[in-house]
């Protein structure tokens, strides 16, 4: 079963976001999911723009967003994306 963040643990989303990907998780957060769902959520609209800015169009490399995040930042990362979700 995939992990879920509640909002009381924004800090160490923060923590494992920075880790993994280099960035903020800040920028990606989507406050009216998060909300809505009562858990913290990304926004992957923004997720998905600063992928492409770090590794190109891969979806014209027959890649999917999962696979690009398994092959840059690993395992964890995709873990980590999808407790988000």
């Amino acid at each position: 079963m995939t992990r879920v963040y509640l909002f009381h643990e924004m800090s160490i989303v923060e923590r494992m976001f920075q880790k993994l990907f280099g960035v903020s998780f800040a920028p990606f957060y989507d406050r009216i999911v998060s909300s809505a769902f009562k858990r913290l959520s990304i926004d992957m609209d923004e997720f998905d723009d600063w992928l492409h800015s770090q590794v190109g169009a891969y979806e014209f490399k027959g890649k999917s967003m999962r696979e690009v995040v398994r092959e840059k930042y690993g395992e964890d990362a995709v873990e980590l994306i999808n407790s988000l979700l």
